[in-house]
């Protein structure tokens, strides 16, 4: 629950002036995944995790 709260509060704080958050949920195989999307600046590079 509480990532849930971060990510969402995360797209409302970082998001642009009049921006959109686009939240959808979907149920395969017995999982639930949500997804949470917004127009906002984006993680700069920097704060990325890399994958090597």
């Amino acid at each position: 629950m509480m990532i849930f709260i971060n990510l969402m509060d995360n797209a409302i704080k970082y998001n642009v002036a009049n921006g959109e958050i686009h939240v959808t949920s979907t149920i395969n195989k017995g999982f639930n995944k949500i997804e949470i999307a917004d127009t906002g600046i984006g993680i700069p590079d920097e704060h990325k995790q890399q994958n090597i």
